[in-house]
């Protein structure tokens, strides 16, 4: 199966920068129920308390980390990744994505824009055998983002 995706942008000012990133959640479903201090360096205690709160938290970290590592490449540069947070809801227009007042001074004259996809890839379940359970239809198991750096004008 092959899987495209396109995406397009009609802004009036220059895309300074583009970043994607795709993680698989089963990744951070280990950090679903860890103490409130897991990965110190990655997640704000915002962030981990809402996502704690989600259906389904390890696609909320997901999300998260995607952005945020889709940030550093939009920017082209290392950023302390919690100056970056990512609250992620079902309701692409329910997201959040807010940026420090110390990253935001780095790239004063940047704006950003923030999608996130998923899942992009769609696996069914299968029993273990090779046989596929169609009763248990399809899984999500990746989130993507995808953010772009504008200059403002």
């Amino acid at each position: 199966m092959t899987t495209s995706l396109t995406w397009t942008c009609n802004s009036c000012v220059p895309c300074v920068g583009c970043g994607i990133d795709s993680e698989h959640i089963d990744r951070f479903v280990q950090w679903e129920n860890s103490k409130p201090d897991f990965l110190p360096f990655v997640f704000t205690k915002s962030e981990k308390s809402y996502c704690k709160k989600l259906s389904i938290p390890a696609v909320g970290l997901c999300a998260a980390f995607c952005t945020k590592e889709a940030l550093r490449k939009a920017l082209h540069n290392p950023y302390n990744f919690t100056d970056c947070e990512f609250f992620y809801s079902d309701d692409p227009k329910k997201c959040r994505f807010n940026i420090s007042e110390d990253l935001a001074a780095l790239f004063p004259d940047l704006s950003y824009t923030v999608k996130i996809l998923s899942p992009v890839v769609l696996h069914k379940k299968s029993r273990g055998n090779g046989n596929v359970d169609t009763k248990a239809g399809w899984i999500k198991n990746h989130v993507t983002a995808i953010v772009h750096a504008f200059e403002t004008l």
